[in-house]
């Protein structure tokens, strides 16, 4: 069970719904994990230690995680620029 009483499979049709009505030319992972990320940074008040071993990365994976998705590693906190959810747009074809 997911955080929030959220099932598995309330999260796989969330994911079918935002791919049916948002996919032209995004990925879907870019979008759950920048949207990850920044939900554990909201969490932890901008503390990037506590957010990435809530991700279970190391901490500089998350700064390069934030500068790629965000252009910034200034998400969560305080001082973050308002709003946060400008997702930066990946180029590479994959």
């Amino acid at each position: 069970m997911l955080e929030n009483n959220m099932s598995r499979d309330e999260l796989i049709e969330f994911l079918e719904v935002w791919l049916k009505n948002n996919y032209k030319g995004k990925k879907l992972l870019h979008f759950v994990e920048s949207c990850m990320y920044e939900s554990a940074l909201v969490f932890t008040r901008g503390n990037q230690v506590y957010a990435a071993k809530i991700m279970g990365v190391a901490r500089g994976t998350l700064r390069s995680k934030l500068i790629d998705y965000f252009g910034t590693t200034k998400v969560g906190s305080p001082w973050a620029p308002k709003p946060i959810l400008q997702i930066k747009q990946v180029h590479n074809d994959v």
